[in-house]
């Protein structure tokens, strides 16, 4: 090659690099300036109640580069490494170390965290920590990573489950439903205070003989799903429900919280008494998809209760069947349901198909509820000629278009909740809601929260008192 070729050779490749250096994007540069550190979107993940076996909801935090120029990341990893019960998706790799990881200028990754707990035979609900630990330019850095673990009695048996005749809970540990559980007819489950029941998707909990919730005002009998983290903690549909089949007798329900399934309580036990299959009492329902409570043909008792915030009907009942509903509150005021139809229905029939009707006589007696909506017509009674019906209507707050209503029903007088946002449906505090005083003398002598009921008894589940 000639001298002077060369030259120009040497002088182009030179004037290449100049330029290429030159466009190098700011935050492609690596800095490698010690005192710069990542920032994180957390300094804490945690994860409420895991229950031992079962893993996680995943959660997840976002790592940040406040730099104009690119970081390596040297090192970013679980902290007790391969003997974690955590597990990391870190940018879409699942891997619990990566290594020499380049994040550009004022860029981002996503870490996804899951955690499955190995069961430690405690009764009480146990810590389970470890760390994200991010190594950058000689700097250490972590995200601290925190679980509550619980052991509980599981109950997975690839289909329906029967119990062991005349069984108790009590409040030791959480009882898992993983698939669904079976009260055999002619056995009784006893639920003791405190006890705590989750069912997982899908699952439900079938009584052919008898179930005896006994829960406390202090220790409440609580079923709901198994995922107890935000918003899983007020979501519905988690569960099936609890179905009382046509065998079951004689079954009784106090002091419990029954939150999140599909249906709440169903009831399809007809006989020829008028007898209760099922007393209800002191009890809340809430967040169903479906129905707090569905009834065909049965007998059915309930007091000193709330059912809100379901998705379809506070209360359905169908094809008839003997009721006796004192002193509860029905509320369809959850700003998350969006209904056109009434959440509160009594009819004597039920369609089977285009020509088949199931229909048998239906009495309700229906005394100091508040039954309150976001619809007009928060009430829907339905009747044919085939099959009775007589329902007394008396001292109720009701949200209604009807006609018919007795006049000592105080008819689409606004209860004034004291919180409806909240899910808090006690009185106002003001002392200004129409409930106050307005009900019967009936022989129920506290409310749901155990207050004493005065001489002239309010409306719905919670007696007022002034707050001093």
């Amino acid at each position: 090659m000639k001298p002077l070729q060369l030259f120009f050779n040497l002088f182009f490749a030179g004037s290449l690099l100049l330029f290429l250096n030159a466009c190098e994007l700011e935050e492609e540069k690596i800095n490698t300036d010690p005192n710069i550190q990542l920032s994180f979107s957390t300094d804490t993940v945690f994860f409420d109640t895991v229950f031992t076996s079962l893993g996680s909801i995943t959660k997840r935090f976002k790592v940040y580069n406040p730099s104009d120029n690119a970081l390596i990341i040297d090192r970013i990893e679980l902290g007790q490494q391969s003997d974690s019960p955590y597990s990391l998706i870190i940018n879409g790799f699942e891997s619990n170390r990566l290594n020499n990881t380049k994040l550009f200028g004022k860029d981002s990754l996503l870490v996804l965290v899951k955690v499955r707990i190995d069961p430690q035979d405690q009764n009480l609900p146990f810590v389970v920590q470890d760390s994200v630990v991010f190594e950058t330019n000689g700097n250490r850095q972590d995200i601290k990573l925190v679980s509550w673990g619980q052991d509980g009695f599981f109950f997975r048996s690839g289909g329906v489950q029967p119990l062991a005749c005349n069984t108790t809970w009590d409040s030791l540990r959480p009882y898992i439903i993983y698939d669904s559980l079976l009260v055999p007819e002619g056995c009784t489950l006893e639920m003791q205070a405190g006890t705590r029941v989750r069912l997982a998707p899908g699952a439900s909990l079938f009584v052919g003989g008898k179930i005896k919730i006994k829960g406390t005002l202090d220790q409440p009998v609580t079923i709901s799903g198994i995922r107890n983290d935000f918003p899983y903690n007020e979501t519905p549909g988690q569960w099936d429900g609890i179905f009382f089949l046509q065998s079951s007798r004689d079954n009784s329900i106090e002091y419990a919280k029954i939150k999140n399934g599909n249906i709440g309580l169903y009831l399809g036990t007809p006989d020829n008494d008028n007898i209760p299959d099922l007393i209800v009492s002191n009890t809340e329902i809430s967040n169903m998809a479906l129905s707090g409570v569905q009834s065909i043909s049965s007998d059915l008792t309930i007091f000193n209760s709330l059912i809100h915030s379901c998705v379809e009907r506070s209360v359905n009942i169908v094809a008839g069947g003997n009721y006796v509903m004192q002193h509860n509150t029905f509320s369809a005021l959850s700003r998350e349901v969006f209904r056109d139809e009434p959440s509160f229905v009594m009819s004597n029939f039920l369609q089977l198909s285009e020509t088949e009707v199931l229909a048998e006589d239906l009495n309700a007696v229906l005394q100091n509820n508040i039954i309150w909506g976001r619809v007009q017509d928060e009430l829907l009674l339905e009747a044919i000629s085939e099959a009775g019906f007589s329902v007394n209507i008396e001292q109720n707050i009701i949200k209604s278009n009807l006609s018919d209503l007795e006049e000592d029903n105080l008819v689409n007088q606004d209860p004034l909740f004291y919180d409806e946002f909240s899910d808090d449906y006690r009185l106002d505090s003001l002392g200004e809601s129409p409930a106050i005083n307005a009900g019967l003398q009936l022989d129920i002598a506290t409310d749901l929260l155990g207050k004493q009921r005065d001489a002239q008894p309010d409306i719905g589940a919670y007696e007022f008192i002034l707050e001093e």
